[in-house]
């Protein structure tokens, strides 16, 4: 599943499902990768829901991201 970041702060990245309609919390405790440019892996999990859009803590803040960036929610 695939998601867009809607906006960032400290330790929190925060963005919305776009590619398919989904009860947010099913997501909960999911876990979230990023790729940047370099193709390093940057790893987070779906902490809960604020305002309708997932809250997600990064193990390490990607100096990278910014709002619009692509992420992908494993719910495998």
């Amino acid at each position: 599943m695939i998601g867009i970041v809607a906006g960032l702060s400290e330790e929190k990245v925060i963005f919305v499902n776009i590619n398919e309609p989904v009860d947010l919390n099913t997501l909960i405790g999911k876990k979230v990768l990023y790729v940047d440019n370099s193709n390093r892996e940057w790893h987070g999990l779906v902490k809960g829901i604020e305002n309708e859009l997932l809250v997600v803590e990064m193990e390490n803040m990607p100096t990278s991201m910014g709002q619009g960036q692509i992420v992908e929610i494993i719910t495998e």
